[in-house]
């Protein structure tokens, strides 16, 4: 006798969802960039002639299409990296063009183009670190849609060491679980295949890239202690204030036609401020300037003084201030010149997070920097 079984339709993320979202994210950002560099230096070629032009959004289009068909005909698990990259990639030439789309004048240079391309980009950066942050849920039918997807390296026959110890944890995991006899009994099948002499296990040998990011990684990790992570942190932190309230002055200064000299260091993002924007946008900006410069000082005398708790808070709060809200005006009003500043910030960001977990959440001075095994739930 068949016995019915309700059907489950709740999504299972995939293992590898991380990498790919970043990949698609670096992708994405590296596009956008260098689209608006080369444009810059080359004076904004066009592609086409008198009556056609061939605009990037169309290659972008493509992309994109590429990108969904990928995933719709092939099985395989390269499949995913090229549809990171392709989507990345096409993304980001198709929402280059944003100004095109939201002005009757198709105008590329539309100022809020740049702050609604930067917002994208933020929500994407969200999506990442939400991911990043939440751990996949546990459960039978979980684990075994993981051990499925790592038996396609042993289709591939690319099945090596690592992925053989993560195929075996998570079907042994799958095969002890009493309340789901169905998916145990299909496990401990699957295993006693995986454990038996049939299974090919691959000696991979490490790549050139792979040797020197080990090495790279290894120094780091050695280099980085707590003491000078904390150094650099406050070092960051400080540059990052000083940055604020320099800046702050020179607007207000700028601003009131006062004629005071004062030497602008290359890491701001001062631009070029027009009559044309409104003074209340200016003022938005000066006061979340002086507050980010505020909070971010709080942030590095806590730390300095030993106070690693708050002051990491602190200057989380100035970070998610400069962000997603600082940031945003700043793009209108100087475009992409703020990009090298939105990069430092970001820096800061990882520094902060790497700090926590090294040596605040697991309370261990010896837990690496960037973990050089691939993580999987146990």
């Amino acid at each position: 006798m068949i016995a019915k079984r309700p059907h489950i339709r709740s999504s299972v993320r995939r293992p590898d969802s991380e990498q790919l979202i970043l990949l698609s994210l670096v992708s994405f950002a590296s596009t956008v960039i260098i689209t608006r560099l080369f444009l810059e230096l080359t004076g904004y070629p066009q592609l086409g002639n008198s009556e056609l032009h061939i605009a990037h959004v169309l290659w972008g289009g493509l992309l994109l299409f590429i990108a969904a068909l990928l995933p719709l005909i092939f099985l395989n698990q390269w499949v995913f990296t090229l549809t990171a990259i392709f989507g990345g990639v096409g993304v980001g030439l198709f929402i280059d063009e944003v100004g095109k789309f939201i002005t009757q004048t198709n105008n590329y240079f539309y100022p809020p183009a740049a702050p609604i391309i930067y917002g994208f980009f933020l929500l994407t950066v969200l999506v990442y670190f939400q991911i990043r942050r939440n751990p996949r849920t546990t459960s039978p039918r979980v684990r075994m849609y993981y051990a499925l997807h790592t038996m396609a390296e042993v289709l591939d026959n690319d099945l090596d060491a690592n992925e053989e110890r993560t195929l075996t944890t998570d079907l042994t995991w799958v095969a002890q679980q009493v309340q789901d006899p169905q998916l145990a009994q299909m496990a401990r099948a699957i295993l006693e295949y995986i454990q038996s002499d049939q299974t090919v296990v691959v000696d991979r040998q490490p790549t050139v890239f792979e040797r020197v990011k080990y090495t790279v990684l290894k120094f780091l990790d050695g280099l980085f202690t707590k003491r000078i992570t904390r150094i650099v942190l406050v070092v960051m932190l400080g540059i990052m204030s000083l940055a604020a309230i320099v800046e702050v002055v020179y607007l207000l200064v700028f601003r009131f036609g006062l004629n005071i000299h004062i030497p602008i260091p290359l890491f701001l993002t001062l631009g070029e401020y027009s009559a044309q924007f409104h003074i209340r946008w200016f003022l938005y900006r000066v006061a979340l300037q002086a507050a980010i410069g505020i909070l971010s000082l709080i942030g590095l005398v806590l730390i300095f003084r030993g106070d690693e708790k708050h002051g990491l808070f602190w200057a989380q709060v100035s970070l998610i201030i400069s962000l997603t809200g600082l940031n945003l005006i700043v793009f209108y009003i100087d475009q992409f010149s703020a990009v090298i500043n939105t990069f430092y910030q970001f820096a800061i960001v990882l520094l902060i997070s790497s700090y926590r977990r090294r040596f605040l959440v697991n309370q261990s001075k010896d837990r690496p920097l960037i973990s050089l095994e691939k993580s999987h739930p146990d």
